[in-house]
């Protein structure tokens, strides 16, 4: 079987498992090689498809493998982007564990996480702690 059989949007098995919180799958995936930081079309990574959905169990999975979360889709939006817009103080804590500089980060439109954030609504998230 082939890992890494994509569609006509680059999407893999391992797109797909982070984006439905498919832990184990995703986990299945890892171990026979697919590539953690596999790009779709738009440049999304799977742990980016894992903040869509604040699926803590990938992103920690993901994490763990290594996934790169300094990368950016075709919009300059990191992983940590996505989570600040869904808003899961549970995953955005996880990811500034990782890397707390992520929340310096900017899209091309020059628009940080916090932005991203407050654009959406998640207006308790201005009063988290942004200093890891």
């Amino acid at each position: 079987m082939d890992i890494e059989l994509h569609n006509n949007d680059y999407k893999r098995p391992i797109h797909e498992a982070s984006s439905m919180s498919h832990a184990r799958c995703a986990s299945y995936l890892l171990e026979r090689g697919a590539k953690v930081d596999s790009l779709k079309k738009a440049d999304w990574t799977p742990l980016m498809m894992a903040c869509t959905r604040r699926s803590l169990e990938v992103i920690e999975l993901l994490l763990k493998w290594g996934a790169n979360l300094s990368l950016k889709n075709k919009d300059g939006w990191t992983a940590f982007h996505i989570a600040c817009r869904e808003g899961d103080s549970d995953v955005i804590q996880r990811l500034l564990l990782a890397n707390c500089e992520l929340w310096r980060t900017e899209s091309k439109t020059k628009r940080t996480p916090l932005h991203t954030a407050a654009l959406h609504g998640c207006e308790r998230l201005s009063r988290f702690s942004w200093r890891g």
